[in-house]
Parts: structure tokens; C-alpha cells; sequence
């Protein structure tokens, strides 16, 4: 992944909207109050990966701007580089070990994976925490079913979509797996 890393290039579309916005945040040390995504010409609705990113932001101290958005693209490879780790544990549930390791290889190597890692939107964070916590909420332990939905939480403020996680899990049956 770091070989293709464009070091050289600001990041673009969608992902410049949570740059900004990490950006003001990192700034003014509150959430913006009239932001708004030049993109939809509507308020920002999910704002848990510019809050992640401001505190990265805020912690280094460059002046130069392609410094900021690679720290960004940077902490979408790393998050997505430790996907591989709820993936295999998750398909261990399911498979044996050998085809559980394969599939979370042929997850982590897929180039779409790779390609939305590199631009630095939401796609990476919300692949790891909704994941994660399907992982957690699986198992027998109250105490990971518990972090399941806290992870579930930050899984919907990263984006939206995630609060749909939240309606299958008061389904769960003992003994199912």
C-alpha cells in the first residue's frame, strides 16, 4: 500500500469535505457550527472520521498542506491494514483456520480495498469498526457483546449507514453458533 501512496497529490472529492472539516475542528478545538460540504450544499452529517483525523491533525505540527493529507490517506492505510485482523478472527468463526487466513488475505488484498484506503474517505473506518463489531458481537462474553455496541456507535458516526447494525442485534439466539 505504500508503494502506490501518492505522496505528492491533496486528496479530493468526498475526501477533501472531511479534510475541511477535520481541519476546523483541529482548529477552532469545537465542532464547526456552519460547516458545510461544498460537495452536497448541506450540513456534515457524519463526523466521526474528521474528529478522528482533527486529533492527528492537531497533534502535528507542519505548515505544509499535503502534510495533513497525508497524514489522512496514512491513517486510512493503517486502519485498513488492520481490518485483516477482524476479518481472519471473524471468519475463524465460521471456517477452518487455513481458509479463514485465505479469505481474510484475498479481503485485504482486494484492489478496491487498497484504492479507497489510499483516498482517505470514510470506507476504510467503517469497514474496520462494523467488522469489529460484528466479531465482538458474536461471541459468548457479555463484556464483547457490550463493546460490540459501543463500536456499533462509532460505527454510525462515521457514517450513517451503520446505525442498521443496530437492528439485528436484539436478535441474537444463544446456542446458534
Amino acid at each position: 500500500r505504500m508503494y502506490y501512496f501518492p505522496f505528492d497529490l491533496p486528496v479530493a472529492n468526498d475526501a477533501a469535505g472531511y479534510f475541511w472539516y477535520a481541519n476546523d475542528l483541529a482548529i477552532l478545538g469545537t465542532f464547526p457550527s456552519e460547516f458545510e460540504s461544498s460537495f452536497t450544499r448541506s450540513e456534515f452529517p457524519n463526523n466521526g472520521w474528521p474528529s478522528f483525523l482533527s486529533i492527528f491533525f492537531a497533534i502535528s505540527d507542519s505548515s505544509s498542506y499535503l502534510d495533513y493529507h497525508n497524514i489522512q490517506r496514512f491513517l486510512g492505510v493503517v486502519i485498513s491494514t488492520f481490518t485483516i485482523i477482524p476479518i481472519y478472527l471473524l471468519a475463524q468463526k465460521f471456517l477452518e483456520r487455513p481458509i479463514a487466513l485465505l479469505s481474510a488475505a484475498l479481503f485485504i488484498f482486494s484492489p478496491r480495498l487498497i484504492e479507497s484506503s489510499l483516498l482517505g474517505t470514510t470506507e476504510t473506518p467503517f469497514l474496520f469498526l462494523g467488522i469489529t463489531s460484528l466479531y465482538l458481537f458474536l461471541s459468548n462474553k457479555y463484556r464483547n457483546i457490550l463493546f460490540a455496541f459501543l463500536i456499533a456507535g462509532l460505527f454510525a458516526l462515521v457514517r450513517y449507514e451503520g446505525l442498521l447494525i443496530i437492528i439485528p442485534f436484539p436478535f441474537r439466539k444463544e446456542g446458534i453458533l
